[in-house]
């Protein structure tokens, strides 16, 4: 499960460079000094097109990360998997084959 986490945290850390597009952009045409020049239209143009496209694929790989986290979930379901922290507390692992530890 933390490696699950730390994915989800990757993905949606790296979809920051969407907010950064706009940031970027926003200084172009409001603070940084630049004249209004087909120039600037141009690059803040290309800027919109990025953030646009970051937002799109940052969507598409989020949507293959819940379906894979969905699949997991009903293949462990139908197998019936119990992992050792799911046990009931007062279970011994020691004795239980399917954790592979050994009785005394």
């Amino acid at each position: 499960m933390k490696a699950q986490f730390e994915l989800e945290q990757g993905i949606l850390n790296c979809w920051n460079i969407v907010d950064d597009i706009s940031v970027v952009n926003e200084y172009l045409l409001e603070h940084a000094g630049f004249s209004e020049t087909k120039e600037v239209d141009k690059i803040s143009n290309m800027l919109i097109g990025l953030e646009s496209l970051y937002q799109v694929k940052f969507e598409k790989v989020f949507s293959m990360f819940e379906q894979v986290i969905r699949e997991q979930y009903k293949a462990k379901q139908a197998a019936k998997v119990t992992w050792p922290w799911e046990h009931d507390q007062e279970q011994d692992f020691a004795s239980d084959p399917n954790y592979g530890g050994t009785e005394d």
